[in-house]
């Protein structure tokens, strides 16, 4: 066993490496561009709520309080570098502080520790609640006073109010130990929990569960892709430290013992693993859900990598090799002095405050609409300090712009819309941006419908094939006032049903014409049309349509089995 360097020593490097890291992560975060995703949060923060429709609004009150305190990037980041340097004195003692060389070694080579860094993303504020959850709970299982308790219950909240991926951290956690329910104080915990976070809740319930659908319902369409499987297995690799992982693998299995806290960080990674491996066989897993696993990976590999001389040098080495090649990257991310490794491969961190820049120049003083990019029209406001639209169809996904009220200034208005689709029209200005060409066009009077929401009466439909079928519709206009479709002869509205087989467009079906129709809230109608000669899962969206724009958004995505 390595020669293991006095506590009073460790004591101090951890404070120094500590406060190091904070440093280092300040200037990174103050002279590194915004990624597509920050931007969006900051969006967050600038229209707090309790809630989001991809999210919990944990980093958007961390933005915004880091507004107060910092401008431009450096307040949207300053509580993701707090919270990453605090973490690391609750690592350590989960670590049970045995080998601060080998800790810091594996910390800086590990990626989600390098890129949750400084990058405010909900990702952040789970890492740190993760770990922060299973030092209370390691205190709880040893003692359940009323302290502890109480602890335990306000940090499961902070972590569900940072991103829902905390649910597994917690229900693999409970799998561990189901004595836990022998416990008086564990019905306490459950308590607390819903009452801190009963305004989430309620928030969802109002806003027709927007969260469940984009999580749930809209990403279970695809059918089964090996590509999807081997995609989660180097990326669960690659979020852990792709020159480590293997070696942390290899040291988490061969781990044996410990307390109830270590049985549940075993049951969390494996956990994770299995849930989303299995998740492949109908979704595409992205490579951050898997950031809050790689704690627990982490700290039980330390203990028994602690022990063998040989594995833990082949560790440090490693890890040293990871260091070289992040510090590589983080200095290029500020500087991009070798732009082949930086914004030709990581565009969204370079030229953003000039592209726009150029989009506001030729926007003739209109109000900015960018279609379907939630990312492009956050990044254009925190660059020019205007606010814009992201204007979302069929070709894209719902999001917190379709809950935002930006849509109603810009109703009626001359409004510039900058578009992802090119149909030869006279009135079309084209121009070159640090992101290359753009294309605008020009709405003298913009009538979105984006907020209508049309309700079916069942979210699953079987129908035989090649039949005529008829699904009831109801318009649903809430606060807005009733509709009244003027006749446009630039921009007729329709009702249209958008049909997907699997997750591909497949085509549009016409239902109705709207022009001249008095539409007010809880309005009835019926979709008539012929169900497809070729059996299987289809998926159907029902759309308003304003002349040639794509048509919006106004359904949820419900499924249609063709037999």
């Amino acid at each position: 066993m390595p020669a293991i360097t006095p506590e009073r020593n460790q004591l101090k490097y951890l404070w120094i490496f500590t406060g190091v890291w904070f440093l280092v992560n300040i200037i990174q975060a103050a002279f590194t561009e915004l990624a597509h995703d920050e931007a969006y949060y900051w969006m967050y923060a600038r229209k707090l709520d309790f809630g989001y429709y991809d999210h919990p609004p944990m980093i958007a009150i961390m933005i915004k309080v880091g507004g107060w305190l910092f401008s431009g990037e450096l307040g949207v980041r300053f509580f993701t570098v707090l919270m990453s340097a605090l973490s690391i004195p609750v690592l350590w003692s989960l670590c049970d502080k045995k080998d601060f060389k080998l800790f810091a070694f594996i910390l800086l080579a590990w990626t989600s520790f390098q890129v949750y860094g400084f990058i405010a993303v909900p990702d952040s504020p789970l890492l740190f609640f993760t770990a922060l959850f299973f030092l209370v709970y390691r205190e709880y299982e040893r003692n359940d006073a009323w302290k502890n308790t109480i602890l335990v219950a306000l940090v499961i909240a902070l972590l569900l109010y940072s991103k829902y991926h905390g649910i597994l951290v917690i229900f693999f956690t409970v799998l561990s130990n189901l004595s836990l329910f022998k416990r008086k104080s564990c019905y306490a915990i459950i308590a607390l929990v819903t009452a801190f976070y009963f305004p989430h809740i309620l928030w969802q319930v109002q806003n027709d569960y927007p969260s469940y659908q984009y999580h749930i319902l809209n990403k279970s369409q695809t059918g089964y892709d090996l590509i999807d499987t081997l995609e989660f297995i180097a990326c669960t690799l690659a979020v852990a430290g792709p020159l480590i992982a293997g070696l942390l693998v290899y040291g988490f299995f061969k781990s044996r013992g410990g307390d109830k806290t270590m049985r549940a960080l075993r049951f969390t990674f494996i956990g994770f693993v299995a849930f989303f491996f299995l998740s492949t066989f109908n979704s595409r897993i992205e490579a951050n859900w898997m950031a809050a696993a790689t704690i627990p990976l982490m700290i039980v590999a330390h203990g028994y990598i602690t022990q063998i001389e040989k594995l833990r040098t082949w560790t440090i080495r490693m890890a040293f090799v990871s260091i070289l090649i992040f510090s590589f990257f983080r200095v290029n991310l500020m500087t991009d002095i070798v732009p082949a490794t930086g914004s030709k491969i990581m565009p969204e961190f370079y030229g953003w405050k000039s592209w726009a820049q150029t989009l506001k120049e030729n926007s003739e003083g209109c109000p900015v609409v960018i279609m379907n990019s939630y990312q492009r029209a956050s990044k254009y406001s925190f660059y020019t300090n205007t606010e814009a639209l992201s204007l979302n169809n069929i070709a894209y996904r719902r999001n917190q712009y379709d809950i935002w009220d930006i849509v109603d200034g810009m109703e009626g208005k001359r409004i510039a819309l900058y578009r992802n689709w090119n149909p030869s029209l006279d009135s079309l200005k084209q121009m070159e941006t640090t992101h290359g060409k753009v294309t605008v066009m020009f709405i003298d009077r913009f009538r979105p419908f984006t907020k209508v929401n049309i309700k079916m009466d069942k979210d699953w439909y079987t129908f035989p094939h090649s039949s005529d079928v008829e699904i009831p519709l109801q318009f649903s206009t809430g606060d807005l006032e009733p509709l009244n479709t003027k006749p446009d002869s630039l921009y007729p509205i329709s009702l249209v049903c958008a049909r997907f087989y699997y997750a591909d467009y497949d085509t549009e079906i016409p239902i109705l014409e709207l022009d001249s129709l008095y539409i007010p809230d809880g309005w009835s109608t019926t979709a008539k049309f012929r169900t497809p000669d070729k059996p299987g899962p289809y998926y159907l969206r029902f759309c308003i349509r304003a002349g040639n724009l794509p048509p919006y958004i106004n359904s949820r995505l419900v499924r249609m089995d063709v037999e």
